[in-house]
């Protein structure tokens, strides 16, 4: 598992992308991005986020150069799964009671969850809102989700003009190939 924080302070780009698992330059071109190398990582893998939003969503899109794309199967494994936990005000901490957490993976390509306590338990939310896909492409594996910026579920954020939003990223490598 590795993850990825940074005081960086995103400027999203206005666009929509379609949430389909490619990470298109095309369709984000108009995306702040941030790379870095991910923290805990033994091989150095190196992940890119992508920010966009529109008048509804919040898009991210994430690529990372990890040498394969494990799929979960039926034995409960997730296979290689991205973790988009959010600092909802912007507090510098993160897991705050109701804060949210989004999740994508092969078994259940996007989770809407809440926190629930100060330790990082989450429960998914009942209302699963936005979406989320991941594919291989290339060398790559790339995450795509689209999240509202006020869906009106008490259980998410309702970002405003002016808001700030904080977020860390954990990325899960499940290799099926390691001895």
């Amino acid at each position: 598992m590795v993850s990825a924080t940074s005081s960086y302070l995103f400027h999203p780009g206005y666009g929509t992308p379609i949430i389909d698992g490619n990470v298109e330059t095309n369709e984000w071109a108009a995306a702040d991005t941030y790379t870095q190398v991910m923290f805990g990582s033994d091989t150095g893998l190196t992940g890119t986020l992508y920010v966009l939003q529109d008048r509804e969503n919040l898009y991210l899109g994430f690529i990372i150069d990890d040498d394969e794309l494990t799929l979960g199967d039926w034995y409960g494994l997730l296979g290689d799964t991205l973790e988009i936990d959010f600092d909802d005000n912007n507090s510098d901490t993160l897991f705050e009671v109701g804060e949210n957490r989004v999740t994508i993976d092969a078994v259940t390509p996007y989770r809407d969850a809440h926190f629930v306590n100060t330790s990082g338990s989450s429960l998914e939310d009942a209302q699963q809102d936005g979406n989320g896909n991941l594919a291989r492409q290339g060398s790559y594996n790339h995450f795509e989700l689209a999240f509202p910026l006020c869906s009106g579920d008490t259980d998410d954020f309702c970002l405003t003009g002016g808001s700030i939003l904080g977020l860390q990223i954990t990325y899960d490598d499940y290799d099926t190939n390691t001895a």
